[in-house]
């Protein structure tokens, strides 16, 4: 294994403080921006712990599934970055063609998503066996929120482009603003004021809707940038073909995880509802640790792109380290924080002793091979922005396939208490950096990976 690492075609030696910048003034918004989106996901959790324990495994239901179609998102966020990080360096007309293809398929799958939910979101949750008052109040809440999906879609796009070229800096401060508003909100339309009464749990889904159209007009209303390309540009198909290509392996990656999520939660279904609480808990919150390497990981495949597109082999080198030292610098403090105060944070979303125990046992499984995440952020931006975004996202599914197994006989056929599932579940991170190493030597032909880069 030690000698597949010193196949990668990485100058550790070389260090520019340069390139370290550049990356963090896109790795900084997008991080922002996900905290305020997972800080606004931690406040419901937090009212929703107030209503009962089985709203929150509701909740959590209904996320899952949204999740997994937010995720199709990536399709557009990370199908733009290597296009439009190359045209950017070369030709603006391109890059604004690129804008406009990414507009118009980010509409066409904002219908194409609320047409799913509202059609088939019956029989999807049947799946997760949930009682009929929790049934019907899942369905409900997972069509409000189909809207705030496709509302995520062009934030998404949207701040993607900003931050290609160095103009994301603002879109913390609208968030941060949607984060506040979105306090006020839940508490309003969930428990009510006045005369006015609360919806419950489907008004946490409302709130956040209003805070995501909050945000959407603040991005077009400041960044006259994104409103041009409806205008100033016919809609080419070579432009959408090119988003989709460079965006499709990427997404069905980060796709992987909501589905196993949902796996998961179908098959530990019998150990009762609070081991669901804990689990549910558990995962929403160590999703903040993944902010942090998602940040690490777009930031490097845009630049890295960049670099490669310059055919300049010094630059390539210099960004490589800059990416190493990125993902090390912005990494290793969230996953302290997790493994020393995550019983704290958990202590916070519920008052159930037993809940609290099992979902910081959990994080603290998750925190430990978490750690190696960082090396996997690292790797997968390599691959992606060489244009073999295809061998990850194998990896990422012969990983998924085996930790589901993994779990349906620990689950299944030979029950374990439930801190060794949590171990069962935590392991993942671990599986797929050792097979993605199997395929570090692809990344040592620079000739072939520069000509792919710019062909």
């Amino acid at each position: 294994m030690l000698d597949r690492l010193k196949a990668l075609p990485f100058n550790l030696a070389v260090s520019n403080n340069h390139y370290l910048n550049l990356l963090l003034r896109i790795a900084i918004p997008i991080l922002g921006v996900g905290l305020c989106k997972r800080g606004i996901q931690m406040i419901d959790l937090f009212w929703i712990g107030k209503i009962s324990d089985v709203a929150i495994n509701v909740y959590a239901v209904a996320m899952t599934v949204a999740m997994i179609l937010f995720f199709l998102s990536f399709i557009m966020s990370y199908g733009v970055t290597v296009p439009a990080s190359q045209a950017i360096e070369a030709d603006q007309s391109q890059f604004r063609q690129i804008i406009w293809a990414g507009y118009a398929l980010n509409a066409v799958l904002s219908v194409f998503t609320i047409c799913v939910v509202f059609l088939f979101i019956d029989d999807i949750l049947v799946l997760f066996n949930l009682q009929p008052s929790e049934h019907a109040a899942a369905i409900l809440y997972s069509q409000i929120l189909s809207v705030d999906i496709a509302l995520g879609y062009f934030i998404n796009f949207m701040i993607s482009t900003l931050n290609i070229s160095h103009q994301a800096r603002g879109v913390i401060k609208l968030w941060f603003i949607a984060f506040i508003l979105n306090v006020g909100l839940d508490y309003v339309f969930m428990f009510g004021v006045g005369s006015f009464q609360g919806f419950g749990l489907v008004g946490c889904a409302i709130a956040t809707t209003i805070s995501s159209m909050f945000v959407l007009i603040g991005l077009l209303v400041c960044h006259d940038v994104m409103i041009k390309g409806f205008f100033t540009h016919r809609l080419k198909l070579a432009a959408c073909q090119s988003i989709v290509k460079n965006g499709f392996y990427p997404m069905l990656s980060q796709m992987s995880r909501p589905l196993l999520d949902a796996l998961i939660l179908i098959l530990i279904m019998d150990y009762g509802e609070k081991v669901l609480a804990a689990y549910n808990l558990g995962t929403r919150a160590f999703q903040i640790a993944l902010l942090f390497f998602l940040a690490c990981d777009i930031a490097m495949t845009t630049e890295l792109s960049k670099a490669l597109a310059s055919r300049d082999q010094h630059r390539i080198e210099q960004v490589k380290t800059a990416g190493l030292i990125l993902c090390l610098l912005l990494s290793f403090p969230i996953l302290l924080f997790f493994l020393f105060f995550g019983d704290s944070l958990m202590g916070l979303l519920s008052q159930n002793d037993y809940i609290i125990y099992m979902s910081s046992s959990f994080i603290f499984m998750r925190t430990v091979f978490g750690s190696f995440y960082i090396f996997l952020a690292y790797l997968q931006s390599a691959f992606k922005s060489y244009k073999k975004s295809y061998i990850p996202t194998i990896v990422t599914y012969l990983v998924l396939c085996l930790n589901v197994i993994l779990i349906v006989f620990a689950t299944q056929f030979y029950p374990l208490e439930e801190r060794k599932l949590w171990l069962m579940i935590s392991l993942s991170a671990l599986l797929e950096l050792i097979f993605l190493m199997l395929f570090i030597p692809l990344l040592s032909d620079k000739r072939s990976a520069l000509k792919e880069s710019v062909t």
